[in-house]
């Protein structure tokens, strides 16, 4: 779905600031297209809102009358009460049509905002997604100094004392936070499921996958099994996340997802259909602002349930 193909009617756009230059790729192109929509908000950390503020005015020469809100990246029930008061305001105006640039909200931030639009009076709402993929990742480093792992807000899942862990790590590019995560839930079970080489955003992504998989693998004794799956399409990525993460009671069932907001969002919706799945989200005190990625300004526009 392109944005013309949006429903002709009034839709708000949700997005992130961020702090790459992925942040205004897909606001630009719904903007020069036929049908843009009649309400834009973006939502920024306040607790690092100085190195994404320079994209500020790039939103706002797109759109004069874009609202910017803070949200914070270390009070997820602060975050979870703004999400809350938007979609209320939406509901209000009378706007019941919704696209959600995916790109760089937080993992955390995306599963949230998810979790409250499939509950109450905010299911009326037709929500439409999108995501801009990346051309290349930083070489050298994304993420370090890893902070407190959490439950996220709405997938508490069903956790016992007395079972055992059985974490399903969706393996990304931050090697240091997937083993962070491994080392606090210390599993009996550890599931890695990585990126397939023709589900992958590219092949150079694809081969860094791979990497920290057999890194995983040579350092880890209580890894069990290993999947591929589509991280690039959302259809496919939430079949396939529905086929393996799968809960026989015995254990635990903890989800830590870090690759694509499609392979994100499609891990949330499979926990929502699935209420003992719990999902866990690791902050980290710093990100390689400078030279985190590079934009392909390939954008793709989406739908996604809790049944597909």
């Amino acid at each position: 779905m392109k944005p013309s193909a949006m429903p002709l009617c009034r839709y708000a756009f949700l997005g992130c600031l961020g702090f790459e230059a992925r942040a205004i790729c897909v606001f630009r192109e719904v903007y020069s297209s036929p049908c843009p929509p009649t309400k834009a908000i973006i939502f920024f950390n306040e607790e690092s809102h100085s190195s994404a503020m320079k994209w500020k005015e790039e939103f706002q020469g797109i759109y004069s009358k874009t609202i910017f809100k803070n949200i914070s990246y270390a009070d997820p029930i602060k975050t979870v009460d703004i999400f809350i008061k938007t979609l209320d305001g939406l509901l209000k105006d009378k706007i019941n049509h919704v696209l959600i640039d995916t790109t760089t909200f937080t993992r955390e931030w995306l599963l949230m905002l998810i979790a409250l639009l499939n509950h109450g009076k905010y299911t009326n709402i037709n929500v439409k997604y999108a995501y801009s993929y990346a051309a290349t990742l930083s070489a050298e480093w994304l993420s370090t100094r890893p902070l407190k792992l959490r439950t996220v807000l709405g997938y508490p899942g069903s956790v016992l004392p007395s079972k055992r862990n059985h974490l399903f790590l969706i393996l990304g590019h931050e090697i240091e936070r997937a083993l962070s995560i491994i080392d606090e839930i210390e599993p009996a079970k550890l599931t890695v499921i990585v990126g397939a080489k023709d589900g992958s955003v590219n092949q150079e992504m694809y081969q860094r996958n791979r990497y920290f998989e057999n890194f995983i693998k040579n350092n880890y004794g209580s890894i069990s099994q290993t999947y591929d799956i589509n991280v690039r399409d959302y259809a496919q990525s939430f079949e396939d996340l529905k086929k393996v993460i799968v809960n026989d009671n015995s254990a635990n069932i903890i989800v830590a997802p870090l690759n694509t907001k499609i392979s994100t969002l499609a891990a949330g919706f499979v926990a929502l259909n699935d209420k003992s799945i719990q999902i866990c989200y690791l902050p980290m005190e710093q990100y390689n602002q400078e030279d985190f990625s590079t934009p392909s300004n390939e954008n793709v526009y989406f739908s996604a349930s809790i049944n597909n």
